[in-house]
C-alpha cells in the first residue's frame, strides 16, 4: 500500500515537473516576442538641417541628393512606420517645415530649396529646439542629419570658446557660438553630420571640416556614404557598436524609449508661413532670396502620457526569464526527490 501511494506521488510530481518547464519555455518565448515587438515600435523624430546660405550650386545639389537619398530610406524602408522627418533650411535665419513620413512631401521640399544670403546654423539649432518642445514627441528618439559644407558668416558670436581667430580671423565668434549651441542639444540629440564641400587649395575649409566633426555626437562623414548613415540613424539604439565613415568614432551612446505606434497620418503641408526664426538668434543680415510659403509644424497627435527625455530608456519586465528560471528550479528539485523516493524503495 504504501509503495502504490509513493509511485502515484512520483508520478504526480512529475507531471507537474514537465507541465512547470512547458509553461516556463511558453513564457519565455513570449517575453522574446514582446521584447522584438518593442524594439520594432521605436519611434523617431529626425530633423534634415540643411545648409542654403553661401553654399554654392554644386554643394546644393549634393544636400540635395544625399539628403533624398536618406530621407526616402528611412520613409520607404522602415516597416514601422514610425519613423518620420521635419525639413530645417537656413541662411540667415531658419526655416521650419512640419513632420512627414509620407517621401514624396519630403522630396517636394527639398527639391524647392534655393541658396543664397548667409549662414546662421545657430539659428537652426534654435528652430529645431523651438520646434520639438512644441510638436516632438517626448518618448521618441531625436535625431540632427546636418548637410552643409560648414561655413558660418552669420548668427550670434562669442569671442572666447574652441575657436580663436587664428582659425579665422573674419568669423571664429561665429563658430564659437555656433559650436556652444550644438552641444546643448547633445543631451537629447543624436548629432550626424555630412561634409558637403570639397577642399583644395582654391577652397581651403579646415576649420569648416573640423566644425562639423566637433558637433555631432554619432557619426561625421567626410563624404556622404548612405548605409552607414542610415545604420547609425536606425540602429543599433543602446548599442556601441555605432557604424562610422572615416576615422571617427562616436562620442555619445544614445538610448530610446519603445513607445506604441503613432496614431497620426501625414499631413499635407498647408500655406501657413515658414517657422520664425527664436527670439535669442539675431541674423547679422536678413536673406530674401529664400522667402516663399512652407509648411507649419504638425501638431503630434501620438496620445502618450510620458513626459521623460527622449533619451531615457525602456525595458519589459523579463517575466519569461523568471518562469524559465523557477521551472528550472522545480525541475531539479522533483528530480531529486524522484531519486530520493527510488533509493528508499530499494
Amino acid at each position: 500500500m504504501k509503495k502504490s501511494i509513493k509511485k502515484s506521488l512520483t508520478l504526480i510530481l512529475a507531471v507537474v515537473v514537465i507541465i512547470a518547464s512547458f509553461a516556463g519555455i511558453a513564457a519565455f518565448a513570449a517575453d522574446a516576442d514582446s521584447t522584438e515587438a518593442s524594439e520594432s515600435n521605436v519611434q523617431r523624430d529626425i530633423y534634415f538641417v540643411i545648409d542654403i546660405g553661401t553654399v554654392n550650386d554644386k554643394h546644393l545639389s549634393r544636400e540635395k541628393t544625399d539628403s533624398k537619398a536618406i530621407g526616402k530610406k528611412l520613409l520607404t524602408d522602415d516597416p514601422t512606420g514610425h519613423n518620420r522627418i521635419a525639413l530645417v533650411s537656413f541662411n540667415g535665419s531658419a526655416t521650419t517645415y512640419e513632420f512627414t513620413n509620407d517621401y514624396d512631401t519630403l522630396a517636394a521640399e527639398i527639391d524647392a530649396l534655393k541658396n543664397g544670403g548667409s549662414s546662421n546654423i545657430s539659428a537652426a539649432f534654435s528652430a529645431v529646439k523651438a520646434n520639438d518642445q512644441t510638436y516632438g514627441n517626448p518618448a521618441a528618439s531625436k535625431h540632427i542629419v546636418i548637410f552643409s559644407d560648414g561655413k558660418i558668416t552669420a548668427g550670434p558670436q562669442s569671442s572666447s570658446g574652441k575657436y580663436s581667430a587664428k582659425d579665422d580671423i573674419i568669423n571664429y565668434k561665429y563658430y564659437n557660438q555656433a559650436y556652444k549651441d550644438a552641444i546643448a542639444l547633445w543631451p537629447d540629440f543624436n548629432i550626424y553630420t555630412v561634409a558637403e564641400t570639397v577642399c583644395d587649395w582654391l577652397n581651403p575649409c579646415k576649420l569648416r571640416v573640423q566644425f562639423l566633426k566637433d558637433i555631432q555626437n554619432r557619426l561625421f562623414q567626410p563624404e556622404f556614404d548612405l548605409d552607414s548613415l542610415y545604420k547609425a540613424i536606425i540602429g543599433p539604439e543602446n548599442k556601441s557598436d555605432v557604424p562610422t565613415s572615416g576615422k571617427d568614432t562616436p562620442t555619445v551612446k544614445p538610448t530610446v524609449k519603445p513607445t506604441e505606434p503613432s496614431s497620426a497620418k501625414p499631413t499635407e503641408p498647408s500655406s501657413a508661413k515658414p517657422t520664425e526664426p527664436s527670439s535669442n538668434v539675431k541674423p547679422s543680415e536678413e536673406d530674401s532670396s529664400n522667402t516663399k510659403p512652407t509648411a507649419a509644424p504638425v501638431t503630434n497627435n501620438n496620445n502618450n502620457n510620458n513626459n521623460g527625455k527622449s533619451n531615457g530608456g525602456g525595458s519589459i519586465p523579463q517575466t519569461g526569464s523568471i518562469a524559465a528560471v523557477s521551472a528550472a528550479i522545480i525541475s531539479i528539485v522533483g528530480c531529486a526527490i524522484y531519486v530520493g523516493t527510488r533509493k528508499h524503495e530499494k
